[in-house]
């Protein structure tokens, strides 16, 4: 039991003595400790104060997310402005030591054989400009990114070949193994090489122009973000490898992947630009494709500058063939 005990307001010590008993015997123990002083409060938030605090940081919150969002995606962008405007450098660097622009597509000479008599399978090697595709062992490729033509004009660098914004999560498909073969495409009005040649009268294996070809290089262009939707169900998203044409002659291709539906592309003469979405369908468009171009946004990239009524009674989107080809073909 407790015997004694003082407290004195103000101090916060205390004495505290107590008596056991132990086998008959009276022990008296003591105790110190400390305890609040007289007339202190507890320091701490109350419920109310917390809830505000909270409250205030989630507000923060909500306005520094879509800034800190906006800045992530405008360093994406430039990234990818960067890498394409890369390649437009090698494209000019390879037409130094080759005086003309690199090929879409070569095939050697086994695989050229088997395609102009007809093969679906016809083996053998395909060197596109992105990379040497090997059919010998793999009917569906295996692809060597080392081996492209302009892979020593940016020091075998593969992250050029790619966009932040385009990785395999988003795909139906890999063409080639398990990682993205590319993210662009290249323009195959400057350099078809093999690709749609197949005649045995004549190969064009290697076909391509020199830029002396191309009247206006501020106005075509060489590469943009592409990517392609399978023309059959489930309409899947996929890379867009075989090079493109003048949009009026093919599915739209070009894939507005940056925040607003922007995409970049690199001229003949070297200049990057990004364009806003415009859209038209291709000569075997269907709608199934249509829907789901609508949904990746891919679409056709179109000078702004050129309007024609035909353009302006759709909505501003390109119906004229003039008028959607005009940054596309070489002529």
């Amino acid at each position: 039991m407790v015997t004694a005990g003082a407290f004195c307001c103000g101090r916060e010590d205390f004495l505290m003595t107590r008596d056991f008993y132990f086998h008959g015997e009276n022990v008296s123990l003591q105790g110190s400790g400390t305890v609040q002083a007289c007339g202190e409060k507890k320091a701490g938030f109350t419920l109310i104060e917390l809830l505000v605090v909270i409250a205030i940081i989630g507000v923060l919150v909500g306005l520094l997310l879509p800034a800190v969002q906006q800045a992530r995606e405008s360093a994406r962008r430039i990234s990818c402005s960067s890498n394409v405007r890369q390649l437009g450098v090698a494209m000019h660097s390879y037409m130094s030591a080759n005086k003309k622009f690199p090929c879409q597509k070569i095939d050697d000479d086994t695989r050229y054989a088997a395609s102009v008599a007809g093969s679906w399978t016809p083996g053998g090697k395909a060197l596109f400009w992105f990379g040497e595709v090997d059919y010998t062992t793999d009917s569906n490729g295996t692809l060597d990114v080392t081996a492209g033509p302009l892979q020593p004009y940016f020091e075998s660098n593969a992250s050029v070949l790619q966009c932040p914004n385009f990785s395999e999560s988003m795909l139906e498909e890999v063409k080639f193994g398990d990682r993205i073969a590319t993210a662009f495409g290249y323009n195959s009005q400057l350099g078809p090489g093999s690709g749609g040649y197949y005649d045995a009268a004549g190969p064009y294996q290697d076909k391509a122009y020199r830029i002396r070809d191309v009247p206006e290089t501020s106005r075509t262009i060489a590469f943009a973000e592409t990517a392609m939707i399978y023309f059959a169900a489930p309409y899947g998203l996929r890379e867009q490898l075989g090079g493109f044409s003048k949009p009026s002659t093919v599915d739209p291709v070009v894939h507005f992947r940056h925040g607003g539906g922007f995409a970049n592309a690199v001229f003949v003469d070297g200049h990057v630009e990004g364009f806003s979405r415009k859209f038209r369908n291709g000569p075997w468009t269907s709608p199934g494709q249509e829907a789901q171009m609508e949904f990746h946004n891919i679409g056709a990239i179109c000078n702004g500058d050129i309007i024609s009524p035909l353009a302006t009674s759709n909505g501003g989107d390109p119906l004229d063939d003039a008028e959607v080809d005009a940054l596309w073909d070489r002529n």
